[in-house]
């Protein structure tokens, strides 16, 4: 089976960053319709919510400017393909969020996101400088080796647990 929606689709929005009017998706119970949609559709829901809610909002919803949703593919860390009769106005919009982006949008899995010791992102180290105020200041980044200190004792304790067991 295919996906439901794909990504060069027109008329598919990102579920990063929304601006919902709380009362009014309570008062038409969008869970309980996005529920029985995912439990009933055959397709595959490769954004399990974000399809989702690109069902249940169907032609029923507003585009933010990029500033509001600044996802890595404006700083070309991944591609994602513009329907062609939007790729100039989402250039210009692409052009403004990576100079004053209002909201960061961590987008994507692995290195895209900054607390992996390999991403590149150009907000990384604003991420890791907001960090150092949190409980998690000082939690290891992803993929990042440990400080030396802990790679040679380590190895040292290896090294006298084969001693001991005689290996």
């Amino acid at each position: 089976m295919g996906h439901l929606w794909d990504s060069e689709a027109s008329g598919y929005f990102n579920t990063g960053v929304m601006a919902i009017d709380l009362n009014k998706w309570c008062k038409l119970d969008i869970l309980s319709g996005g529920l029985k949609f995912a439990k009933s559709t055959r397709a595959t829901l490769k954004h399990c919510d974000q399809d989702m809610l690109n069902h249940v909002f169907e032609g029923e919803w507003l585009h933010l400017d990029t500033r509001w949703n600044a996802a890595p593919h404006i700083w070309g860390l991944c591609s994602v393909p513009a329907p062609a009769d939007e790729a100039a106005a989402l250039a210009a919009q692409d052009a403004v969020a990576r100079n004053k982006p209002a909201i960061v949008h961590f987008a994507g899995s692995g290195n895209a996101k900054p607390w992996n010791y390999l991403c590149a992102h150009p907000w990384k180290a604003r991420y890791l400088e907001l960090k150092k105020k949190t409980p998690w200041a000082g939690t290891l980044l992803d993929s990042q080796p440990p400080p030396l200190f802990v790679r040679l004792w380590s190895r040292a304790l290896f090294r006298i647990k084969c001693l001991v067991k005689g290996k």
